[in-house]
């Protein structure tokens, strides 16, 4: 006699066991669907995956490219809930790519500024040096805006 077993049905089965622990970052970033492209954050991010935040996340399976200054990840949604997902991405990334992306955000949260919507930030610009005044003063001289 065969005795068969069904497991219960797991939110955890659907989770991917981590190879490696993912950077925590806070970046604004865009995502690319098969409906066009829609504003994200980047949460946080590993060579193999990412997760984001959204209004209407893809559902599970979906594909999309997740670009955020140079990073163009093309990936599938692992996982979906509320405004959260999970990306797997076809080919991982470089390390130094993800450690490129966390100084990146640790300079935007250092020139922070807080947004007037309860936990959000707006992420604000820190003071130009003077050569970079000098080089924008040069450039609105030498061009033909006006």
């Amino acid at each position: 006699m065969t005795l068969h077993f069904q497991a219960p049905p797991s939110r955890f089965r659907q989770v991917h066991r981590r190879i490696e622990s993912r950077a925590r970052v806070a970046l604004e970033t865009r995502v690319q669907t098969l409906h066009g492209r829609v504003p994200a954050y980047l949460l946080n991010l590993s060579c193999h995956g990412a997760m984001l935040q959204m209004v209407a996340p893809p559902g599970r399976g979906n594909t999309v490219i997740v670009i955020c200054g140079p990073l163009d990840g093309l990936g599938t949604i692992v996982w979906s809930e509320d405004d959260r997902c999970g990306v797997e991405f076809e080919e991982p990334i470089a390390e130094d790519m993800v450690i490129e992306l966390r100084h990146i955000a640790d300079e935007a949260a250092r020139y922070a500024v807080r947004d007037s919507r309860p936990g959000r930030l707006a992420l604000g610009t820190r003071p130009l040096t003077r050569e970079e005044w000098k080089l924008a003063q040069d450039w609105m001289l030498s061009s033909d805006w006006r």
